[in-house]
């Protein structure tokens, strides 16, 4: 075998990772071994990457075989497509109802389809040394690199803006930002070895970022779906009298502990103090609470403790002193949530319903309901 045929091969076997990762995603979901098989795909794509980058050290052999071409194109598809799921992530990972669509797919054909139309003619009439080639391809590449890197920022402008108002998914946030940060680096890394003889390195190094990252959205893509859509569940099948106590608990964490008022609480937290496992407290909040999703809970009691501080306090109190003590990261955050359930700001309902002297309600999760 040359070390041509062994390149190849590999970047077959990091498309296959990612096209193995997408089948397990569709047809084996198991939310409670996701983290598991996430690292092995990692560990056996930077495997391939490593014998790739030893193989570059040997001179190239051999020409290209039908199956190594099928290969580098699955690459091809792969690499093309991380800047888009990254951009699509940056959507599913903060709308609750957030669903693929035309706009969506369109965008996707104008990152892969066009690029790989273009370079079909590109490379359908002239020699590589004649001056009309060279524009065409200092053309095709100033499209694919701005294309891609319009994408990442914007994903990254996404992911800053939401991050402060989803305290539970504030960790996820952090490495799906550090993602897109290491995605573009990598992208201006390739784009200024793509004329040196350095070229067949920087699309290792491509494929070492690349891969694990395009697993890593699919599974963060598919935990998302699993969180935020009731259709889609683990095959557990839930014991009442098991759901009824994780609820009492939570009724006694949320309305006599207050747990809600803790910056740095998220679902995780919350499913470790009640001795649940994560998956299933997503079910209970969904299924049996009816909240959208573990956000949305948290925020109803931050905000109807918000709404009873304004109407009983005979002072006027400072916003921002409601919102740090009701465990928000920024006053912005806060208000953004508030105006989301209330349907006007925080200091608009300061203005109409401030000190009105209503006695305070309960907030409880069993038998109990949320004021207006």
């Amino acid at each position: 075998m040359s070390t041509n045929d062994l390149i190849y091969l590999t970047h077959g076997f990091c498309g296959g990772c990612f096209l193995l990762s997408l089948f397990y995603l569709i047809f084996f979901l198991n939310p409670s071994r996701i983290r598991t098989h996430l690292v092995l795909l990692i560990l056996a794509s930077l495997s391939g990457i490593i014998i790739q980058s030893l193989a570059l050290a040997s001179p190239v052999m051999g020409a290209e075989t039908f199956v190594l071409r099928m290969s580098k194109f699955i690459l091809f598809l792969g690499q093309a497509s991380v800047a888009f799921l990254f951009w699509i992530l940056s959507f599913s990972l903060y709308q609750s109802e957030f669903s693929f669509r035309r706009k969506h797919f369109l965008v996707l054909l104008a990152q892969i389809f066009v690029p790989l139309l273009w370079g079909v003619f590109m490379y359908s009439g002239g020699s590589p040394e004649e001056v009309h080639f060279k524009w065409k391809q200092i053309a095709f590449l100033s499209y694919s690199i701005s294309f891609n890197f319009v994408l990442l920022v914007h994903g990254l402008r996404n992911s800053y803006r939401e991050r402060k108002v989803l305290h539970g998914r504030k960790k996820i946030s952090e490495i799906h930002s550090f993602l897109g940060i290491v995605l573009i680096f990598n992208l201006i890394f390739k784009s200024m070895m793509e004329e040196t003889s350095y070229r067949d390195l920087g699309n290792s190094f491509l494929s070492l970022v690349s891969t694990p990252a395009i697993i890593f959205i699919l599974f963060r893509f598919m935990e998302n779906r699993l969180e935020f859509n009731p259709r889609i569940q683990a095959p557990q099948i839930l014991i009442q009298k098991d759901v009824l106590d994780w609820i009492e608990k939570m009724d006694e964490l949320f309305y006599e502990k207050k747990i809600y008022r803790e910056e740095s609480l998220t679902i995780k937290t919350l499913a470790h103090r009640i001795d649940c496992k994560e998956y299933i407290l997503r079910r209970i909040i969904k299924d049996e609470l009816k909240f959208k999703n573990f956000n949305d809970l948290l925020n109803r009691f931050r905000i109807e403790e918000a709404c009873l501080i304004i109407s009983n306090s005979e002072e006027t109190p400072k916003i921002l002193k409601v919102s740090m003590n009701l465990g928000y990261s920024s006053s912005s955050a806060f208000d953004r949530a508030f105006k989301s359930l209330k349907g006007i700001s925080p200091r608009d309902y300061q203005r109409l319903y401030g000190y009105q002297k209503s006695d305070l309600r309960d907030i409880s999760l069993i038998g109990k309901s949320f004021g207006n």
